[in-house]
C-alpha cells in the first residue's frame, strides 16, 4: 500500500536525514511539506519558503513543497507565483484569518 502525508510542517530547522528516516520508519513513501506561515513580513515569507525549499530539494522524488501565504501581506501574489514557477513548489496553503476570500484587495492573490 502506498502512504503519502499531505500535511507536515516542520518545526524549526530539521535535518533531512531525520525526516527520510522517520518516514521509511514508518512506512511514508511521500510528504507534502509546508513551509511556516508568516503573518506581516514579506521577506520573512520568502525566507520561510527558502527553508523549505531546501529541506524538499535534498529528496525530490520524496519530498514536496506547499508554501503557505497570507494573501494580505504586499507582494504575497508575486512570492506565490515565484514559488510554484521557478522555486520549485507544489501547490499553495491558505488559511482566512482576519480576511474573507470575497475581499477585493485580495485580487491580485
Amino acid at each position: 500500500m502506498r502512504i503519502v502525508d499531505c500535511h507536515v510542517h516542520t518545526d524549526g530547522a530539521v535535518e533531512p536525514s531525520d525526516v527520510l528516516r522517520a518516514m521509511d520508519a514508518n512506512g511514508v513513501e511521500r510528504c507534502l511539506v509546508m513551509s511556516g506561515c508568516e503573518r506581516e513580513s514579506l521577506e520573512m515569507s520568502k525566507q520561510r519558503l527558502l527553508e523549505t525549499q531546501k529541506l524538499v530539494s535534498t529528496a525530490p522524488e520524496r519530498l514536496g513543497g506547499l508554501a503557505w501565504f497570507n494573501p494580505t501581506i504586499e507582494g504575497s501574489a508575486d512570492l506565490a507565483e515565484e514559488a510554484l514557477t521557478d522555486l520549485g513548489f507544489t501547490g499553495i496553503k491558505i488559511i482566512p484569518d482576519h480576511w474573507y476570500a470575497t475581499e477585493e484587495r485580495l485580487e491580485p492573490f
